[in-house]
């Protein structure tokens, strides 16, 4: 993933140099620099190297608006949004996400079963059929593959230089 962030850097490295001449936003930048410097030294306190990572997309927006403005800040905008995927979410946060894709997930093999004349009854996240009964579980909600497609279409996005609507 880091690899990939450094990829993007690099495609986007003279868009961001030619930012150095634009009219700076110092306050922003050193808000978002100042967040930054605060995170990296909870993360070294706590151990906690989520933190560190999201200390990072800070500071990239923090040195953007710093160095370059505004289009610098833009320029960084989407590196930062890559590293906070690697972000995880907060457990109550991702748990009520979790809850409502696994009810989904539910509904819609019902519904396939339904649909290829296999009867089935829902009871909350398990389906009975006459073969048995089917617990449908957090991991098959499909949560984690919607963060690795997003990276993979920011990435495909960088890959392709796509325009920003098309993107």
């Amino acid at each position: 993933v880091f690899g990939a962030l450094l990829w993007i850097l690099w495609q986007r490295s003279s868009r961001i140099l030619g930012t150095l001449r634009e009219r700076a936003l110092p306050l922003i930048g050193a808000s978002l620099l100042l967040v930054a410097g605060v995170l990296l030294l909870w993360s070294h306190y706590t151990g906690a190297a989520d933190l560190a990572v999201l200390s990072l997309s800070f500071a990239f927006l923090g040195a953007g608006a710093w160095l370059g403005g505004r289009r610098g800040f833009v320029a960084l905008f989407i590196p930062a949004v890559f590293l906070l995927l690697l972000v995880p979410f907060p457990p109550v946060l991702s748990n009520s996400i979790l809850f409502d894709m696994q009810m989904l997930t539910v509904r819609l093999a019902k519904a396939s079963l339904d649909l290829l004349g296999v009867p089935a009854i829902v009871e909350g996240d398990q389906i009975r059929t006459g073969r048995g009964v089917f617990h449908v579980i957090e991991s098959c909600a499909g949560f984690r593959i919607l963060m690795t497609l997003l990276m993979s279409a920011i990435l495909y996005s960088e890959l392709f230089h796509l325009p920003r609507r098309r993107a």
